[in-house]
């Protein structure tokens, strides 16, 4: 008995490490695209609402202090979005009208007056604001992508496969920053596994990525963003954001970076040592760069604005206590015309706006909930992100926006 229990054992090893190899090598395998095409789907989209189950909608608006504007966001648990007002009316919805929609991660408002959608599966799709499809962008897309002025999509894609300089033993997870034209053409088809193999200080972080015992890929870059620069961004001499470069980053390397498709490098990054797990990028106009660093292993999140010529600290927030403020995944930061913050704490399917002094004047919180279980907890639908809009962006008019000028 003894010993065919140990032949069961030897032989159900045997499977599982031809199946991982088979998975690492094989780019057809039909067993790996299922396990990609899951992999592309939205992080769970329900967190328990703890102590916070009571409350729904806005909570709190110090009209006299809230930045004007409207409020874009889509709910991780429905196929659609919607714009609500400072009071938390709503009013505007997006629906997603395929015969087999899916729910949305992610969608914003695009220059031509559209709306541009991330949705499970991987699909971008574009809609008019009376949610009629326009085009739909078929891919394993995640996470997040842009638009350029001239209809140019561009996105994080991923491919699994060996990259000897990280690992030997393991295949990467390699997100890949795809560019498509409006006719569908492939502009470029950038691998960030091997930039960041050029990198010194990039290459060593991502070396040290733990493995798990039979873990068939290392997802190493985990990019979480994508954001197109319109304009060149000069800072010195020694340090300029190229016109079409796209800030991104890169959550398990604790890395935000700008990359230059046409030549095909990074241009600057920073994080390590500094950031845990971060998301969310965003460049202001005076040159700094506002992250969402969500401190998944320091136990509480913040929001940092950093300045990319010396990698210093201009202005940060967090809770007080610290741990009052924490979206273990997720989260999202805007910097508003009034100088106040808009942060979204994506687990908590709450959004809170934040003056420069630390003020919290407005609070909203997802009004979808249910009970789950025996224990009969109420979970909250998460929100990946909030976007504030004036009624000109929300009416597709283009707001000049020139850092550093």
């Amino acid at each position: 008995m003894r010993k065919a229990s140990l032949i069961s054992a030897l032989v159900l090893f045997v499977v599982i490490v031809a199946l991982w190899l088979g998975l690492g090598t094989r780019g057809d395998s039909p067993l790996r695209k299922s396990v990609e095409n899951l992999k592309s789907l939205p992080y769970l989209s329900w967190a328990s609402a703890g102590t916070e189950a009571r409350h729904a909608g806005v909570t709190l608006n110090d009209r006299a202090r809230v930045a004007p504007g409207l409020n874009l966001y889509a709910s991780e648990v429905a196929s659609g979005a919607r714009v609500i007002d400072a009071e938390g009316e709503v009013v505007m919805r997006l629906y997603d009208h395929r015969p087999e929609p899916t729910p949305w991660k992610l969608v914003k408002p695009l220059a031509d007056g559209s709306f541009g959608a991330l949705a499970a599966g991987g699909a971008v799709l574009r809609l008019d604001r009376r949610s009629k499809l326009l085009d739909v962008a078929r891919s394993v897309f995640h996470h997040d992508f842009d638009f350029t002025s001239e209809g140019l999509l561009v996105g994080s894609t991923f491919r699994t496969r060996r990259i000897p300089a990280v690992s030997r033993l393991y295949p990467i997870k390699d997100d890949v920053l795809t560019g498509i034209a409006p006719d569908g053409h492939v502009r470029f088809a950038l691998s960030i596994g091997d930039l960041v193999s050029l990198d010194p200080a990039l290459l060593a972080e991502a070396r040290r990525r733990p493995a798990r015992l039979l873990d068939w890929q290392l997802d190493i870059l985990h990019t979480n963003t994508i954001t197109v620069l319109p304009h060149e961004v000069v800072y010195s001499v020694d340090l300029t954001f190229p016109a079409g470069s796209v800030l991104t980053c890169w959550r398990n390397l604790d890395t935000v970076a700008v990359v230059d498709p046409a030549s095909e490098r990074i241009v600057w990054h920073w994080g390590l040592g500094e950031l845990d797990h971060p998301h969310h990028p965003t460049l202001l106009a005076n040159g700094n760069v506002l992250i969402f660093d969500n401190g998944k292993l320091r136990g509480y999140s913040r929001v940092l604005e950093i300045d990319p010529r010396n990698g210093e600290i201009a202005w940060e927030y967090r809770g007080d206590p610290p741990e009052t403020f924490y979206s273990s995944s997720r989260g999202a930061a805007q910097r508003l015309d009034n100088g106040n913050t808009l942060v979204v704490e994506s687990q908590q399917g709450r959004a809170f706006e934040v003056t420069a002094g630390g003020d919290v004047v407005w609070e909203f919180f997802e009004t979808r909930t249910r009970r789950r279980g025996l224990s009969g907890r109420t979970e909250r639908a998460t929100i990946y992100r909030m976007q504030r809009l004036s009624e000109e962006e929300l009416a597709g008019q283009e707001v000049p926006f020139d850092p550093l000028h």
